[in-house]
């Protein structure tokens, strides 16, 4: 089984404004590392390599919810000043006054 994104779907990606992180297990022999490598530099993501296999995820979880925490944390801080804006818009149209929002109800 192979997973591939599609050059439209990494060209999507990098073109968000939006911090990215591509965590990676170091000694993966599933999936190389030079995989990860090169999927972090086509999206301009950060690069986490973890102390782990294929199964990063349960093998390092503590290191993956630490750096899914601080990540987390970091979006959260790039869209803090978007934020309040985005949410009267979509609370309004939400609640049926979209119109007055300027959504199309």
């Amino acid at each position: 089984m192979r997973h591939r994104m599609s050059k439209r779907d990494v060209r999507a990606l990098r073109e968000r404004a939006v911090p990215k992180a591509v965590l990676h297990g170091r000694e993966d022999i599933i999936v190389r590392p030079r995989a990860a490598r090169a999927m972090a530099r086509l999206l301009g993501a950060e690069l986490h390599m973890l102390d782990a296999n294929h199964m990063s995820v349960v093998e390092a979880s503590e290191q993956v919810n630490a750096l899914l925490l601080r990540h987390l944390r970091r979006s959260q801080k790039a869209w803090a000043g978007r934020q309040s804006r985005w949410r009267a818009v979509w609370s309004s149209a939400w609640w049926g006054g979209g119109e007055r929002a300027g959504v199309p109800a």
